[in-house]
């Protein structure tokens, strides 16, 4: 499987995204059957299905 890593990109100005704005767009990746997810530790892997 290819993992999906998520960078991301701030325009000056611009916040970046809260935890909860990132775990809602996971849950909703996940729900979807687009992605895994596995906890490592304090790390949270996501990846694609294939």
């Amino acid at each position: 499987m290819t993992s999906v890593v998520c960078r991301y990109c701030v325009a000056p100005g611009k916040s970046t995204p809260s935890d909860a704005t990132v775990s809602a767009h996971a849950a909703a990746l996940r729900g979807a059957g687009l992605i895994t997810t596995v906890r490592a530790g304090r790390t949270v892997l996501h990846r694609r299905t294939p």
